[in-house]
């Protein structure tokens, strides 16, 4: 288990020292608290990352904290597998639907350009991860998004990805693009 937690379904009025002091109960360390704002609002998520001093105090902060009621909500806790595992549900998912429902954007495009996730046994690595994509537009998922889940996940050093384009050319996800503003 990693130290890095995912601590979701959290109240948006939740400030960090409250999260600190929830974590650190039971004489837990917690090292950083961040809570996830909206990048155009600036307003909260609705969902933090903590990390905790060793794997052994994020242990014991999952089994004690998850499902555990905060500012009237069930808290969901889980450790850094679990956010790679979510993060590895790109090929042909949920992040589709604004595309299709015709919201263009880098997240709708390149959730679109995933064809498949293929998760084997790896030769220099023990787990091998296959991306194969109908645009490089695709790249976007596995660079930021996958890339972020992974770290702190303690999956790092056990994990190769290589992401694909599976056609001869590339798919026309949009014949024109225009900037809204």
């Amino acid at each position: 288990m990693g130290k890095r937690l995912y601590v979701g379904n959290i109240p948006y009025q939740t400030e960090e020292a409250q999260l600190r002091a929830l974590f650190e109960q039971d004489g837990r360390q917690v090292e950083e608290v961040k809570i996830v704002t909206d990048r155009e609002t600036g307003r909260p998520r609705g969902f933090a990352f903590v990390e905790m001093a060793n794997d052994a105090d994020a242990q014991t902060a999952v089994e004690a904290l998850n499902g555990k009621p905060f500012g009237g909500r069930p808290l969901t806790v889980e450790a850094g597998t679990v956010r790679v595992a979510d993060a590895l549900d790109m090929a042909k998912g949920r992040s589709r639907i604004p595309f299709e429902r015709g919201r263009v954007s880098i997240h709708s495009l390149s959730a679109a350009a995933i064809e498949s996730v293929h998760i084997t046994d790896g030769e220099r690595y023990p787990i091998h991860i296959e991306i194969a994509m109908n645009n490089s537009s695709g790249v976007y998922q596995v660079d930021e998004l996958l890339k972020a889940k992974l770290r702190g996940s303690g999956l790092e050093p056990y994990v190769e990805v290589v992401a694909r384009i599976e056609t001869e050319a590339e798919k026309s996800l949009i014949p024109l693009y225009r900037l809204q503003l």
